[in-house]
């Protein structure tokens, strides 16, 4: 795809001075409870394909910050992540 990789962009974020961020949880009907037919039914690969196709790209960001200069050096840090891969 276009762009960068999901650790491309995470590298370069923390390289710029941004903190870790997490990627998004998985599918629900993805884990093994769903996989295994546990509950009665399979669940395969493809049954949401675009949900699949997102959930790898996700960014969970850090939003909790308690004051607003570090809340404001993460957000540069963001910009600047973006406009380098922009």
């Amino acid at each position: 795809g276009d762009g960068p990789t999901w650790q491309e962009f995470f590298d370069k974020f923390v390289e710029l001075g941004g903190d870790w961020f997490y990627g998004a949880w998985g599918l629900t009907y993805q884990e093994p409870v769903f996989q295994d037919g546990t509950l009665g039914r399979k669940y395969e690969p493809g049954l949401c394909p675009v949900a699949e196709s997102l959930q790898p790209r996700l960014m969970q960001f850090k939003t909790h910050y308690g004051d607003q200069p570090t809340l404001n050096r993460q957000a540069e840090a963001l910009a600047r992540t973006i406009r380098f891969f922009g």
